[in-house]
């Protein structure tokens, strides 16, 4: 009783599940059409559809997994339905019949009248009159596994069909191996022949896509990375080359006219034609259909097929489900190729502008503009201008969307450049992203810093006021937000390239304020590191600025917090009293000062041993001399000459040091100082 239950209850599931699965083959979605060759002169075209009730059926496997009797058969029956590939012949009234498939034989990659070469579970294969063949693509010396596998690679991975048949359909054609031959097959005779290629390239190379038609071959060779494209004459024998060059992205599609020298490519996502005997090219258009890969136009491309009855190239697509033709927008007269190469070029950096994200436009005019010779005239500052309020306009309405604000605002930031555009429009620019700011719509971030500052270096070049403005708004809002209470948090508040800037204008009190604020942050927090690069600072900006006495004190200050048992301390401390050498001379008591100076360099001598590696003592040398230097001319001494020869010897002598570009630097800046630049030209260029 039990067990007549038993089968009963497994009986309904099966059946349940049989209607399921049987539901869900019908409603199976069209995945890829594909024109791949002739049945009789009539296109030929592999439907492919995807089984759209997987989980539905996975939920029914699940619920009658006890009864493994019963669903041996039910999943069988799953295995096959799963999939479906279905060979289409499309006669010139529209009328489609399906052609006899074969069994195993999931993808087709080309065929001809019967014959195919397919993709089955076992790898590539070659079918005549649905009888599977062995045959072995390459000679005994290469390895045909490896072929066969690139054949597949190809195919799959970039929709590239390295083999093709014939226009009689009686001869198979495909690369040798990393070769620059093309092998063919008969499969009348069961005979092999080849073309060597060789001599279009003296360094070797491979060959993709063979193709023949009535009077030619086409072919690309690829050679050290290039992807070209060529023509070989089959009476004559005589090759020609296109004038372009494939990218990696442009060579996964190529149909070629059967009686004219015309083919049709796919060059960067554009589609072309070309003919050889002209060397003139027109665009195609190609209708986007709802059948598709990510690729929209290689697949749309991929349908393309040359109508031998009617003469003319055509395209298929599906209509509830029908197989459809239309003609393609392409005429086969000389006539219609009329765009030299140069046109080409224009018109693809037109459909790359087109399909670009806003970042990626961005960047192009960036580019477009780093190449345009400076100085700029001011009605070009103007064009340039209006193309980036142009471009301001176009993606207004989505700046919400974070990727689009960015470049917005690099646009605005662009126009903080007095080279580019022309004053009125930096100022309007500065005071929009300042608002932005203060409308809390912009906030300070690292890589936004580095955008206004432009570029940091060992000796930072002045930043325009304008973009130092912008900073220290973001900077300023950030604080004012933000709660800096450890090092991690003020290194990400932007104070260092605000003070960075500053510096580099020379504008030596701010950056004393915004310094004494980084101290308070450290102080008032405890920070474990970082308090002694930021009385390094303050010592220079406090001299620089011509605040000596305050120098001093920070100099004390700064003196008293060197640990005396740090391997760095000798040179830390004799570098602070070179700067209090600077401070003197800088309150006109130069004995003071040279009295220092003249104390360091004898510590440097004694301290030999206790000063670590010879690039801190080559930089001690160089700041002794750099300061007695500049003292001297502020003095106005009789030994400012010598001085400054032993500093340009010394700096000379040293180029070789990692650290000469800092000290070329500050060289030809204090030459500058002292109204000496002319002797710049004594010293290496780094």
């Amino acid at each position: 009783m039990n067990n007549h239950f038993y089968k009963m209850l497994c009986s309904i599931f099966l059946v349940i599940f049989l209607f399921n699965t049987t539901d869900a083959w019908c409603q199976k979605e069209v995945t890829e059409l594909r024109f791949v060759g002739y049945q009789n002169q009539y296109p030929v075209f592999i439907l492919k559809k995807g089984n759209g009730g997987e989980a539905e059926m996975m939920e029914n496997a699940e619920a009658v997994e006890e009864v493994s009797e019963v669903m041996e058969e039910a999943e069988a029956f799953s295995e096959v339905s799963s999939s479906s590939v279905s060979l289409l012949r499309l006669s010139s009234t529209g009328k489609t019949e399906q052609l006899p498939t074969i069994e195993g034989i999931d993808d087709v990659l080309c065929y001809a009248d019967g014959k195919l070469v397919g993709i089955s579970q076992y790898g590539v294969e070659v079918v005549v009159d649905g009888t599977f063949i062995d045959l072995q693509f390459q000679e005994e010396y290469f390895d045909d596994s490896d072929f066969r596998s690139k054949l597949l690679e190809m195919a799959e991975r970039f929709n590239v069909t390295n083999i093709t048949f014939s226009p009689d359909s009686e001869q198979l054609h495909y690369p040798v191996y990393s070769r620059l031959k093309i092998r063919s097959y008969n499969f009348a005779k069961a005979s092999f022949s080849e073309i060597d290629l060789s001599k279009i390239n003296d360094y070797g190379g491979s060959i993709l896509m063979p193709v023949e038609t009535t009077d030619y071959v086409y072919f690309l060779a690829i050679s050290r990375g290039s992807y070209e494209l060529f023509q070989m004459n089959k009476n004559t024998g005589e090759i020609k080359k296109a004038p372009f060059m494939l990218g990696k992205r442009g060579y996964s599609s190529m149909k070629s006219h059967p009686t004219r020298d015309q083919v049709l490519f796919i060059y960067d996502n554009v589609p072309l034609a070309y003919s050889f005997g002209l060397n003139k090219f027109q665009k195609l258009e190609i209708s986007k259909t709802s059948v598709a890969r990510k690729d929209q136009i290689a697949s749309d491309f991929d349908k393309i097929y040359y109508a031998r009855d009617q003469k003319e190239w055509m395209y298929a697509t599906l209509d509830n489900e029908q197989l459809v033709a239309k003609p393609l927008e392409i005429s086969n007269e000389d006539v219609s190729f009329n765009l030299e190469w140069s046109e080409i070029e224009e018109l693809l950096e037109q459909e790359r502008m087109k399909n670009l994200s806003p970042e990626e436009e961005l960047t192009m005019n960036l580019k477009r503009l780093a190449q345009l010779p400076r100085p700029l005239s001011n009605d070009m500052k103007a064009e340039i201008n209006n193309m980036l309020l142009q471009f301001d306009e176009k993606y207004r309405a989505q700046a919400s969307e974070a990727k689009v604000k960015k470049a917005l605002v690099t646009s605005r930031i662009i126009r903080l450049d007095t080279s580019l555009v022309t004053n009125d429009v930096v100022a309007s620019s500065k005071e929009h992203l300042i608002d932005l700011v203060k409308r809390e719509q912009l906030d300070y971030n690292p890589m936004l810093g580095l955008q206004l500052i432009g570029r940091v270096a060992t000796v930072q070049p002045p930043v325009h006021s304008a973009r130092v403005a912008v900073l220290e708004a973001l900077v300023n809002d950030h604080l004012e937000e933000n709660e800096i209470s450890s090092a991690e948090a003020l290194d990400a508040s932007g104070l260092g390239l605000l003070l960075l800037a500053l510096k580099a204008n020379g504008q030596y009190e701010e950056a004393i304020r915004y310094t004494q604020q980084i101290l308070g942050y450290i102080e008032r927090n405890s920070m474990a590191y970082g308090k002694l690069e930021a009385y390094e600072s303050l010592i220079y900006l406090q001299v620089s600025a011509g605040q000596y006495q305050n120098a001093l004190e920070s100099i004390n200050t700064y003196q008293a917090e060197l640990n005396p048992n740090s391997g760095n301390y000798p040179e830390k401390h004799i570098e602070a009293e070179i700067k209090k050498a600077h401070a003197y001379a800088g309150m006109k008591n130069f004995d003071r000062a040279f009295e220092i100076l003249e104390a360091q360099s004898q510590r440097i001598k004694e301290s030999e041993e206790e000063i670590f590696g010879s690039e801190t003592k080559l930089w001690l040398g160089f700041s002794l001399r750099y300061a007695h230097t500049e003292i001297h001319f502020k003095q106005d001494s009789r030994q400012k000459g010598k001085q400054l020869t032993n500093l340009l010897t010394y700096t000379s002598n040293n180029a070789a040091s990692f650290q000469y570009q800092q000290m070329y630097a500050e060289t030809v800046k204090l030459l500058y100082e002292i109204g000496e630049v002319d002797r710049a030209k004594e010293l290496p260029i780094p």
